[in-house]
């Protein structure tokens, strides 16, 4: 009696099976990067740009850039820090390189630059597009932060995309950092201290500032042999934190902000300063992306144009 049910649930399995190898092969082919990233994330390009390539000859915008790009490949470096939302465990910046990836791999629509980007399929971290490369790192090796303390790659990950962004600062001509501020102790790539009852032990940060003294020091060893490049830190207060500071070693062009960010402003302020700067857009309109009439001073340029 048992036989005539196996034959028939055996026929069932087959049945499915076959179902869905046809609705498989009847689905549209979708490439990789074809599907139009959020919307919420970039904005609309202005009505009317002002960039290096329309400005008057001569303008300090069409300076600004020649100076900054001398010629030949433009290198960006991006390097997601360790965001962890301690006390919970879950830690994100996989996730949002993901996302920044989207838009960078999908097909540009008019007035947006930060597209168009291909990976390549021996380095992913690497993306590619006229003479625009970048690379893009992340810190955690996976999203739960108790599981990354005992993992042994975590702190190869963090050694990869902090080595990312300090060598970028010698080899780059735009630096991005993506993280925490850690109250002043950061940037930050790796799991954080920890205070009781699983807080981020910010005490520790302010007397020992591991991040900023990295980061100041690889400052200082810049040499006057090439541009310095543009450094954004789109991290909470990050103006407030390294501005003044990073200021005393020597004149640098920066993104900085004034206040707290959620992930989402992080990251849609760092793309719309790529869009800018690969798009080159000229000084006001530079700020007003940054700025939008939708939000208050979510990011603050300094000394990229001759008057910032």
């Amino acid at each position: 009696m048992k036989r005539p049910l196996f034959y028939l649930a055996i026929a069932a399995a087959v049945l499915v099976l076959a179902l869905n190898i046809v609705l498989y092969r009847m689905a549209p082919n979708v490439k990789i990067g074809a599907i139009r990233p959020p919307s919420e994330l970039l904005s609309l390009p202005p009505k009317t740009v002002q960039t290096a390539g329309n400005a008057a000859a001569g303008s300090p915008c069409q300076r600004a850039y020649q100076k900054f790009y001398p010629g030949g490949l433009v290198k960006i470096r991006i390097a997601f820090g360790y965001k962890d939302s301690r006390p919970s465990r879950f830690v994100g910046d996989r996730y949002e390189k993901l996302m920044l990836l989207h838009y960078l791999t999908s097909p540009c629509e008019e007035g947006n630059f930060a597209c168009g980007f291909k990976r390549n399929v021996q380095d992913p971290d690497l993306l590619t597009k006229d003479k625009v490369e970048i690379r893009v790192t992340h810190s955690s090796v996976g999203p739960d932060d108790e599981l990354n303390r005992v993992d042994p790659l975590q702190e190869v990950q963090s050694a990869l995309s902090e080595s990312n962004f300090l060598e970028g600062l010698h080899e780059a001509n735009v630096v991005f950092y993506n993280g925490h501020s850690r109250d002043g102790g950061g940037p930050d790539f790796e799991p954080p201290k920890l205070a009781p009852h699983g807080l981020v032990n910010y005490d520790w940060y302010l007397r020992h500032r591991p991040g900023e003294t990295k980061l100041l020091e690889s400052l200082r060893g810049l040499g006057n042999d090439r541009p310095r490049p543009l450094l954004g830190l789109f991290s909470c207060r990050s103006g407030d934190h390294f501005l003044a500071k990073m200021e005393k070693v020597g004149k640098l062009p920066s993104i900085t902000s004034p206040r707290l960010y959620f992930y989402t402003d992080a990251l849609r302020s760092m793309l719309e300063a790529l869009n800018a700067v690969i798009g080159r857009y000229c000084e006001k309109d530079f700020n007003d992306v940054l700025n939008p009439k939708d939000s208050f001073g979510r990011a603050r340029l300094k000394s990229f144009f001759e008057n910032g």
